[in-house]
């Protein structure tokens, strides 16, 4: 960046582009003024003076050096005391997992209700006595003994069945 602001100095400058262009050109003496350098006097000599002079101003050696970039480490600390209160209240305030409503694509996991033709459909779990997916094969596969075979009502595979669960029996108490 500080090249590009002594380009932009120097070029902005007519004297000093007038110097530039004379070291483009050699150290001969510039077409822009078409003067030569006085008599005793050479235009290279002139034009390093010069040069030299531009440079001494152009650029400040003796500047303090800027302390590094300082990192806000207690700013970023109460940020993120902030953050991680956040998440944990907001996880704290959400209810957990709601029961996912049926939305027709069977998965493992799934209630299903066998339809007349031995298909299978997706309906919400109720409980006790549901037929609940165990896996999804390919069609030409065969369940695992222990499920029945059911074809997707989509047509995408075979839904191997649980059989259904034992409702738990009610218990009295005597009193």
């Amino acid at each position: 960046m500080a090249a590009l602001n002594e380009a932009y100095r120097v070029l902005g400058d007519p004297g000093r582009r007038a110097v530039y262009d004379r070291t483009l050109d050699g150290g001969g003496p510039s077409s822009a003024t078409g003067s030569a350098a006085p008599a005793g006097r050479s235009a290279t000599t002139d034009d390093d003076d010069l040069i030299a002079t531009i440079r001494r101003t152009t650029y400040n050696y003796d500047a303090p050096t800027l302390e590094p970039a300082r990192v806000p480490w207690r700013f970023l600390a109460v940020l993120a005391t902030i953050g991680i209160g956040s998440v944990l209240l907001g996880a704290a305030l959400i209810d957990g997992p709601t029961e996912r409503e049926p939305d027709g694509v069977i998965r493992s996991g799934s209630c299903v209700e066998i339809l007349p033709n031995t298909d299978v459909r997706e309906v919400r779990c109720e409980g006790a006595g549901d037929l609940v997916v165990d896996r999804l094969i390919p069609l030409e596969s065969r369940c695992p003994g222990g499920t029945s075979p059911h074809r997707d009502r989509l047509g995408l595979g075979i839904a191997c069945v649980l059989p259904p669960t034992p409702a738990a029996p009610a218990t009295s108490s005597a009193g």
